[in-house]
């Protein structure tokens, strides 16, 4: 799968991982004040810019949707975490206890926004690397439009805030950066429900994306979110 569009809420992740940078910077100093490490001023700042550049290529990975970066990021941030809480038991500093605090804090947030942002409906389908193409639900009928060309589609996802569909026929789409579609969701005898959307994430050779909806109006959001309910209820986990 490739991602396209880069949604906001990765965007403001990738920001949100630099701050790790002048974290890591006054942890150093923290300790360097308390003597319990001593690092030359060219060594610290070497320090912090292979940190930053590591903290961005982990930011880029994990906005394409990349799961080893994840994983690296995790890693990197229990370690961090587990060594300043064992410095701070061993050396009973109570400004390195509220700062241990403060990590686990910036890191649990970090994990758990991440963690929202890629299990988005629009981002990911629930499907396994060895599918070809993800499930889907069952009943729930799509309708495509590019222009004046309707494609045919299944829905692997769906909510209020997007869907991931993809082609029953084995058809490639058209789909494009900032381009708009109109999708059209149907249920048995439910009414049609017409969304604006963004693709955000593709699938393989474009037989379907991830679409964020867009630019809908507060009656076409209102009966969006009457549709999802109802799936719902009939017990569709979407």
């Amino acid at each position: 799968m490739k991602v396209i569009h880069i949604p906001l809420g990765l965007r403001l992740i990738s920001f949100y991982m630099l701050l790790c940078v002048p974290i890591l910077a006054l942890q150093v100093l923290m300790l360097v004040q308390a003597s319990l490490l001593k690092m030359p001023v060219k060594t610290f700042q070497i320090l912090c810019g292979t940190v930053a550049v590591v903290v961005f290529l982990l930011a880029r990975g994990i906005s394409k949707g990349k799961r080893a970066p994840y994983s690296i990021l995790l890693s990197a941030g229990g370690l961090w975490c587990f060594t300043t809480v064992a410095i701070a038991v061993q050396t009973q500093s109570p400004s390195l206890g509220f700062f241990a605090i403060f990590l686990l804090f910036y890191w649990i947030v970090l994990w758990q926004w991440v963690r929202h942002e890629n299990g988005s409906s629009f981002f990911d389908p629930h499907m396994e690397w060895y599918q070809g193409l993800p499930q889907s639900i069952p009943g729930l009928k799509c309708e495509a439009v590019y222009g004046d060309k309707t494609f045919s589609a299944r829905v692997a996802r769906l909510d209020t805030q997007g869907a991931f569909v993809f082609s029953d026929r084995d058809e490639k789409w058209p789909i494009e950066r900032k381009k708009r579609a109109k999708l059209v969701f149907s249920y048995g005898e439910e009414k049609p429900v017409h969304c604006q959307a963004l693709p955000i994430r593709t699938l393989n050779k474009n037989l379907g994306a991830g679409f964020l909806f867009s630019g809908m109006s507060p009656d076409e959001s209102k009966k969006l979110g009457d549709f999802v309910e109802k799936l719902r209820g009939i017990g569709y986990v979407l």
